[in-house]
């Protein structure tokens, strides 16, 4: 068989009974992956040179289910992978299914190295989904196609964490009883914080070194303002993103990325 492959599973109680994806095909074996059986009924609408499973996971409520997300859709399988059913028609990178709610499934997309970013989610399994305004996200882009997003869930909400193009790493708190998103919490490895990130009237500078100034800047470059406050009004401010300049009295600078509300 030929295209990429993927994703490699291993059964916890035998070894020997693998699965793997490659392509756009779901293949098994029983005996460590001398032989290989084409375990993809339901999945012909997928192309086995042109399409790729990108991500596979399994449901911790359900042993037996399995869940694609590929270049065609999502598909998910209730019988170990011998037989899948689309569950979404359109493409997605990563997927993730709930430990604490049967049927909460997390989806994200993000189409190149440079794209902008989706986040779907369903609460019965996939008959209905729902999609996180691209404005809510603050229409950020994401990074590398394959390992750009992570999902961790903690009852009844999701943390997204997105590898960006333009904030670094960004994490969001999907509410799925609610159905509410967060606003974005930018994690910095930076000595010196800004906050409230996002802010709509101030802007306040935590550092355990002296500041000499701090320098704001849009994102053509042009500098908008400069204080040598910790806290600085920036209710003028249109919205957006901008740049933070903290300069040090020990010389150090520092930058963050600020999102104007």
């Amino acid at each position: 068989a030929e295209g990429r492959v993927m994703n490699i599973f291993f059964d916890e109680i035998n070894p020997d009974n693998v699965i793997i994806s490659q392509g756009g095909r779901i293949y098994k074996s029983t005996d460590g992956g001398t032989s290989w059986n084409d375990s993809s009924t339901g999945l012909e609408s997928l192309n086995n040179i042109d399409d790729l499973i990108m991500k596979m996971v399994k449901n911790p409520l359900n042993p037996n289910q399995l869940t694609i997300s590929t270049s065609g859709g999502i598909f998910t399988s209730l019988d170990n992978g011998d037989n899948w059913e689309q569950i979404y028609p359109s493409f997605a990178h990563n997927i993730a299914h709930s430990p604490y709610h049967e049927g909460h499934i997390v989806a994200t997309i993000h189409n190149s190295n440079a794209s902008g970013f989706a986040l779907r989610f369903t609460k019965d399994g996939g008959e209905n989904w729902e999609t996180v305004d691209s404005a809510e996200l603050y229409f950020l882009n994401s990074t590398h196609v394959f390992t750009s997003t992570a999902i961790n869930f903690v009852e009844d909400f999701a943390h997204i964490y997105i590898a960006t193009a333009d904030l670094g790493l960004v994490k969001f708190e999907l509410n799925l009883e609610t159905l509410s998103i967060s606003d974005p919490e930018l994690i910095s490895t930076n000595q010196t914080q800004i906050y409230p990130n996002p802010a709509k009237d101030f802007v306040k500078i935590a550092s355990n070194e002296k500041v000499q100034s701090v320098e704001i800047y849009n994102l053509t470059g042009q500098k908008i303002l400069s204080s040598t406050q910790k806290e600085i009004t920036i209710s003028n401010l249109n919205k957006g993103i901008y740049f933070v300049k903290i300069i040090l009295e020990t010389g150090k600078v520092e930058t963050h990325k600020l999102i104007k509300k």
